[in-house]
């Protein structure tokens, strides 16, 4: 990487809520996290974040790799960081 460029990767996991039972919910959703602490895939979670209460089921992960040439989140003349803050 070279000087001055700032990087950080999010990730965006596809989880769907489960039950006690063993039963799925119908829908899938996304949550979107930095990757300090990543989550394994097909691990169950609970109380992972707001809006999703109860306990999760990892199916899948994206990475997407955010830079930022000014040394910053949020740099002038960079839209990329907009989508995700």
């Amino acid at each position: 990487m070279q000087e001055g460029i700032f990087m950080a990767v999010l990730l965006k996991y596809k989880v769907i809520r489960e039950f006690m039972d063993g039963s799925r919910a119908k829908r899938a959703r996304s949550l979107y996290r930095w990757s300090d602490n990543p989550l394994k895939i097909g691990g169950l979670y609970s109380h992972i974040g707001s809006g999703y209460p109860g306990m999760q089921r990892i199916l899948s992960v994206e990475e997407t790799s955010i830079t930022d040439s000014n040394n910053g989140i949020g740099g002038h003349g960079n839209e990329q960081w907009k989508r995700y803050l």
